[in-house]
C-alpha cells in the first residue's frame, strides 16, 4: 500500500538562506512520496537561483514567483499559500513558514497522523540567534494554537473551505480565521508534540500596530461577529479565483 503523495506547501519573502536550511531537513529525510513547493513572495533573486540549483541536483522542488508591489514590505500571505495549494499535487498538504527547518522523520510522521478530519501540528520551537530555546510558537502544553507555522491537512479540506481568505492585507488574523471555519466544520486538532520543527531566527519584518495589521484585526473582528451570528458561513472567497498566481 502506497504513501499518500504529501505536498510541502512552503511560502517565503527574501528569506533565502533560511529556506536553504529548511529543504536541506526535509531532502535528507527517508520518505519518498512528496514534492516541496516553494511560492516567492519576495523581491529579490536569490531565492529563484538557489531554488534553480536545487531543481539541477533532482530534488522535488517546484519554485514560483508571485508578482506583487516590491515597496509592500509583508504582503496578504493568504495568497501566497493558496497558490501553493493550488499547485499541489498532494493528498495530503503541509503548510509552513520557509524558516520552519524539520527536526527528524518529519512528514512521515505527520502522514501516520493525518486523518481526512483533522489538522496535525507539530511543536514549533522558536530559537534565538544562537540557536538556543526563546519560545514555543506552537505547543500541546505551552501554546496550543492551530497555526499553520508547520501543519498539514488534507488537500481537498482546504480546498472545500476556499482556502485562505484573501481579503486580509498583511500580517496576521488569517490563521485564526481559518482555525474558527476548521473547527466549526468538524476537524480536529492534534497537536503532536513528537513531530518538531524549529523556527530559524531572523529580524522582524513588521510592527503590530501597523496599518495592514491593524485592517486584518478589524476586518476578522468583524467576519467572527458575523461568523458567530450565522451571517456568514465556512467557505470564503466565494464568486472569485482564489489561489491566482
Amino acid at each position: 500500500m502506497r504513501n499518500p503523495l504529501v505536498s510541502v506547501v512552503i511560502t517565503t519573502y527574501n528569506r533565502a538562506p533560511l529556506l536553504k536550511n529548511t529543504l536541506e531537513s526535509i531532502f535528507t529525510q527517508d520518505f519518498q512520496d512528496y514534492e516541496v513547493i516553494v511560492v516567492d513572495d519576495g523581491a529579490d533573486y536569490e531565492t529563484r537561483d538557489m531554488c534553480a540549483l536545487v531543481q539541477l541536483d533532482d530534488y522535488p522542488l517546484r519554485y514560483f514567483k508571485r508578482q506583487r508591489d516590491p515597496s509592500n514590505h509583508y504582503s496578504n500571505p493568504a495568497i501566497p499559500n493558496n497558490i501553493g495549494v493550488r499547485k499541489a499535487r498532494g493528498e495530503i498538504i503541509i503548510l509552513q513558514n520557509a524558516e520552519c527547518r524539520h527536526v527528524g522523520e518529519v512528514m512521515a510522521q505527520f502522514v501516520s497522523k493525518s486523518q481526512r478530519y483533522n489538522a496535525v501540528f507539530a511543536a514549533v520551537e522558536a530559537l534565538t540567534p544562537t540557536r538556543g530555546h526563546e519560545q514555543w510558537y506552537v505547543h500541546s502544553v505551552f501554546n496550543p494554537r492551530p497555526f499553520f507555522f508547520c501543519g498539514a491537512i488534507w488537500r481537498d479540506t482546504f480546498v472545500d473551505l476556499g482556502g485562505f481568505d484573501e481579503n486580509f492585507r498583511g500580517y496576521g488574523y488569517d490563521d485564526n480565521q481559518l482555525a474558527d471555519r476548521l473547527k466549526a466544520g468538524g476537524i480536529e486538532f492534534v497537536f503532536d508534540d513528537t513531530i518538531k520543527v524549529q523556527h530559524q531566527w531572523h529580524p522582524i519584518s513588521y510592527r503590530l500596530g501597523e496599518p495592514n495589521n491593524a485592517f486584518n484585526l478589524a476586518y476578522y473582528t468583524e467576519w467572527k461577529r458575523r461568523f458567530d451570528l450565522g451571517e456568514t458561513g465556512l467557505i470564503v472567497n466565494e464568486g472569485k479565483e482564489w489561489g491566482k498566481l
